[in-house]
């Protein structure tokens, strides 16, 4: 969920510990502390915090411009999200961790730092300026190329024209006992 799709933050609590269901079939506990709630259509996440208010008024001040949406066919979202599970260390909830794709950025800045010392050393070490020189702007560019399509991928978890995920309606309780705070 990117900040700029936010439509409602709202801290509260709720009395009783319910259990709330993230994508991927699994559920957390929630309840019996205090809350924060996150609408951006189509989701809407409600988070166990320790000061809810302080974080809400964070998130609001962070908001930026929405996100364009992405027009894309049932099929489309299918091989990207098969890609975005090839390409990360996801586990098997559904969630992806872009641990998989770092190693491009580390070992950018490795080949980069030898390229570096390369140069100043100057043409007595053509050899490794050869391979350091063009190996680094290469993995940078693969890098920005892979972390564009990752961000895409976490954007559109849910399949284009499937419902809304949780009660996304400001004036409606996500969970039985939602108490917003004032």
């Amino acid at each position: 969920m990117w900040l700029g799709d936010l439509t409602l933050v709202q801290p509260g609590t709720s009395p009783d510990l319910q259990a709330w269901p993230v994508p991927g079939g699994i559920s957390v506990p929630v309840g019996k502390s205090p809350m924060l709630r996150l609408v951006a259509r189509p989701q809407q996440w409600v988070l166990p915090v320790v000061q809810p208010g302080e974080l809400a008024e964070l998130v609001r001040s962070r908001r930026g411009t929405p996100a364009r949406p992405t027009r894309m066919s049932i099929e489309e979202w299918r091989e990207l999200h098969r890609w975005a599970v090839r390409r990360t260390t996801g586990t098997d909830r559904g969630n992806f961790t872009t641990a998989g794709i770092g190693w491009r950025l580390f070992a950018a800045s490795f080949t980069g730092t030898f390229a570096w010392m390369f140069v100043s050393v100057g043409p007595a070490l053509w050899g490794g300026i050869l391979i350091t020189v063009p190996l680094t702007p290469w993995l940078l560019a693969d890098w920005w190329r892979v972390r564009n399509r990752m961000r895409l991928a976490e954007h559109t978890v849910l399949p284009p024209g499937s419902r809304d995920w949780g009660e996304t309606r400001p004036d409606h309780a996500p969970i039985p006992g939602w108490q917003p705070y004032s």
